[in-house]
């Protein structure tokens, strides 16, 4: 009897189909990605993988749709941004989210995501979340749920998303570095570092509508 029982949960094994949307114009955030899909296809799951940085050798069950991204763009503005360490937030984001959108728009325009669009549903959608949450729309298209994945740690546009506390007066900014902990002082910035995070959210959120919709 305990044999039967045995092998009754031992053919209670299935696959899925899992979709990672990742059109990041960072070949980096691409380490994280692959590091998870060719994991999840060594154990038997199908995974389609959107990017502009596809992997070196074909793997079994990993499909990649490769979209076209000249990165010396992305290289020449993070060269930029490292010989000009004080540019301004305000400067230098516009310039990160027009080439994050666009790389974005011009992945789901690419022929295969669109018959696979058109032909193919999945069971799990992981986005990879850089300035790119108009993506999150596919998981109602394809009516599958979505995995957020964030390589830049809590910040407060996926707090927002997930509805995470964002804790102001307790969690110190990403942008407050190495501090263990908060004094009066310390709060005060990081209140308005976070007032500043919500006015780009909403800039964010303008420049991203036109293209969910």
């Amino acid at each position: 009897m305990q044999i039967l029982i045995l092998f009754t949960f031992l053919g209670v094994v299935s696959t899925s189909r899992i979709l990672f949307l990742f059109p990041t114009p960072s070949k980096s955030h691409m380490i994280i990605a692959h590091s998870l899909s060719t994991t999840l296809a060594e154990r038997g799951h199908e995974i389609t993988m959107l990017t502009a940085f596809p992997l070196d050798k074909e793997l079994q069950n990993h499909r990649e749709i490769v979209v076209p991204f000249n990165d010396m763009v992305f290289k020449d503005f993070m060269k930029e941004l490292i010989d000009n360490p004080n540019s301004s937030v305000l400067k230098t984001l516009p310039k990160v989210l027009d080439i994050t959108i666009e790389l974005a728009r011009v992945a789901v325009k690419v022929p295969e995501f669109k018959r696979i669009l058109r032909d193919e549903k999945f069971d799990l959608i992981v986005t990879g979340m850089f300035f790119n949450h108009f993506l999150l729309g596919y998981g109602e298209v394809f009516k599958c749920p979505t995995v957020m994945l964030s390589v830049l740690g809590s910040l407060t546009a996926t707090n927002l998303l997930t509805g995470n506390p964002l804790s102001v007066n307790a969690v110190p900014s990403l942008f407050i570095s190495d501090l263990k902990e908060m004094n009066f002082f310390h709060r005060v910035k990081n209140f308005l570092i976070h007032g500043v995070d919500l006015v780009v959210v909403e800039f964010m959120n303008y420049k991203m509508k036109k293209t969910y919709e």
